[in-house]
């Protein structure tokens, strides 16, 4: 791929596509929030939806600043009080913070719905919401804290001219998205998001979204068998993990997607190429699109997959606008 080609994709992905549907998935997922707190934080779901949300929405936030900056015209930062610096500093936070607690959260989401299916009756001892909340609490803490930890440590040693050669370098969207997609300089967050975006938690998920599918198909036959086929409604446990399973699904293909593009296998054959460096570029913001689509379709499949959350988001939008 040629430069003036890459530079075409990277503008259209990077200033437009991005930037829109990260938009679209913050107001999602403030929506998804408000709706969730409206039903009570008295279910541990509840309590993993709304972490998601927030994680989500602060993945899609530096998403949308990358754009935004990106359109405004790059600048690579001159040195560690810059504006420039300091910004990248804060949305490389919420980037990778956000990022690991969004693709963290599907196992526990997968963890919880089979306690849920296969011991109901000792869910509430085993998965309180007082304990998911800490649990949440804790994962947030821990994943932020390392990143910031990270962050500031490496900011320390910043020097734009021994990494960036001097003020001839040029500065378009290809450097743009070289700097954006490289901001997991340092070893520890590269090894660290390859676990997390890794196989072990498509896999987990992955699994567990087949057993439960299992699951949910054995339930609605042998209640059908019990009401004489004419109930064909499913009980509100069965709703809910219907629901959060097309959200692990989601994940499962996107987080794949990832991993697939993040392998050593992809990276080396497209490097041989002669526009192996401009492909490579490309090929990370793809990556970014199906990070921001995972953080964006959540708020979508509550409303198509869930009843109740369809009902009250309509109330409280109908009470917005009678005001």
């Amino acid at each position: 791929m040629t430069r003036a080609r890459a530079e075409l994709a990277v503008y259209i992905l990077i200033a437009g596509v991005l930037p829109v549907i990260a938009a679209f998935g913050i107001a999602g997922n403030v929506m998804s929030v408000c709706v969730l707190i409206r039903h009570g934080l008295d279910k541990s779901y509840n309590v993993m939806l709304v972490a998601l949300a927030c994680s989500d929405s602060s993945f899609l936030a530096s998403m949308f600043f990358y754009g935004f900056v990106a359109a405004a015209g790059f600048q690579y930062p001159r040195n560690r009080g810059s504006f420039h610096f300091v910004f990248f500093e804060v949305v490389r936070v919420l980037d990778y913070g956000g990022g690991w607690v969004s693709f963290s959260m599907p196992v526990f989401i997968t963890s919880e719905r089979l306690l849920a299916v296969f011991f109901p009756l000792s869910l509430s001892r085993i998965v309180s919401p007082r304990r998911t909340s800490v649990a949440v609490v804790c994962l947030f803490v821990f994943l932020y804290g390392l990143m910031i930890f990270l962050t500031v440590r490496e900011s320390l040693a910043y020097d734009y001219i021994r990494q960036y050669g001097g003020t001839n370098q040029s500065e378009g969207l290809i450097e743009a998205a070289i700097y954006r997609n490289t901001l997991d300089a340092t070893d520890v967050i590269r090894e660290f998001s390859k676990v997390v975006y890794g196989p072990f938690p498509i896999c987990f998920v992955f699994g567990s979204c087949i057993i439960l599918a299992i699951k949910i198909k054995m339930a609605n036959r042998k209640r059908s068998q019990m009401t004489g086929g004419g109930n064909k409604g499913s009980g509100s446990s069965a709703r809910v993990t219907a629901t959060l399973l097309v959200v692990c699904m989601v994940y499962t293909v996107c987080s794949s997607i990832v991993f697939l593009c993040h392998s050593d296998v992809i990276t080396a054959y497209y490097a041989k190429g002669p526009d192996g460096e401009m492909t490579g570029v490309v090929l990370g913001e793809i990556v970014n699109l199906f990070g921001v689509l995972n953080c964006s379709v959540n708020f979508v499949i509550y409303v198509v997959m869930n009843k109740n959350f369809r009902d009250t988001y309509v109330a409280m939008f109908n009470a917005c606008t009678k005001k």
